[in-house]
């Protein structure tokens, strides 16, 4: 039977109805937090091309966590922005590094609050690449995967002494969950868990850029090509069979498709994290299209979740918790 026996308008015909049959319901304990960290001590400097975001010391970052944990949301994720780059990138798995007293801050503070923590080489690195860089088979300079996965190691260890629950390593050096898990169980930190993570050489993830300077892309070779969603998937396969607990996509928005099939593919919990850029064109939006802002994230948030993620990190999870009440 088609119209008029069927009228799907009946159950849009009032904001009760519409709420009583909503298909995708987006929880505040579903949001991440996603925070960058410096070193220093008392700073909250704003990072010009995203409004809200803020880099942030430890003791700063321990008061927005429990704002979000004071907030419901889910957790926080720590993401490392170096100051003193060298060739291995050792501020990184430094125990006075940004994120590890970052870390132990947050955990002192909110001793329960869920805490992730980006492992990654490159922000701490000159040259910004993943790891120790070679020469490739055409002469090109090239990250030395292998060499690459002792730093993963490293920086597993020194997250997982500050306190951390889940390690999301965002490089896509081949082999870093198994060798991240294998380090992690040889010291006692068999509770830490892995993400496995597909992450696209995507312009939707452009790192925060200052003033007016063009956002940094991360190196194509060192992430996953956005023209392949098959290479996307067997990155998440092999990073499960490795022992990761749950998987990672990011960006979310231009990786929707990535999401769903993730979903049907694979039974784990399922994470999208939202890019920096991302994340700024929808604030681009708001001020140039003079769209509704709150609607416009909110959509976008439930969007991930439609497409299949559980957890979604977003700069935008403290408004959205707030608007979700």
């Amino acid at each position: 039977m088609a119209f008029p026996e069927h009228r799907l308008r009946r159950l849009r015909r009032s904001a009760g109805l519409r709420r009583l049959v909503r298909e995708t319901r987006l929880q505040i304990d579903q949001l991440v937090l996603p925070m960058p960290v410096v070193g220093g001590g008392d700073v909250s400097a704003e990072v010009p091309s995203l409004p809200g975001v803020r880099r942030l010391s430890a003791e700063r970052a321990a008061e927005l966590a429990a704002r979000a944990s004071d907030a419901g949301i889910g957790a926080v994720l720590l993401c490392g922005v170096g100051e003193r780059a060298d060739d291995q990138g050792s501020e990184a798995w430094s125990d006075g590094g940004p994120v590890a007293r970052a870390a132990r801050a947050i955990r002192k503070q909110r001793p329960g609050l869920v805490l992730l923590t980006e492992v990654a080489v490159g922000p701490f690195a000159s040259g910004g690449r993943a790891g120790p860089v070679g020469r490739g088979g055409d002469g090109s300079a090239a990250v030395d995967n292998d060499a690459a996965l002792e730093l993963i190691g490293q920086i597993a260890l020194c997250h997982a002494r500050a306190g951390v629950d889940i390690l999301v390593p965002i490089e896509q050096i081949d082999g870093s969950v198994g060798f991240a898990r294998e380090a992690l169980d040889d010291k006692g930190f068999e509770a830490v868990a892995i993400a496995a993570s597909g992450r696209l050489a995507s312009a939707f993830d452009a790192a925060p850029a200052d003033g007016g300077e063009p956002p940094l892309l991360a190196a194509a070779s060192e992430l996953l090509d956005p023209a392949n969603g098959g290479e996307a998937l067997r990155a998440l396969a092999l990073g499960i069979e490795e022992g990761a607990d749950l998987a990672l996509i990011r960006p979310s928005l231009p990786a929707l498709d990535l999401i769903g099939a993730a979903r049907r593919e694979f039974e784990l919990p399922l994470a999208a994290c939202q890019g920096w850029a991302e994340y700024a064109m929808i604030c681009a939006a708001v001020e140039i299209c003079r769209i509704d802002g709150a609607a416009a994230h909110l959509e976008s948030l439930l969007a991930v979740h439609r497409a299949g993620a559980d957890l979604i990190a977003t700069p935008w999870a403290l408004e959205a918790a707030r608007r979700l009440r």
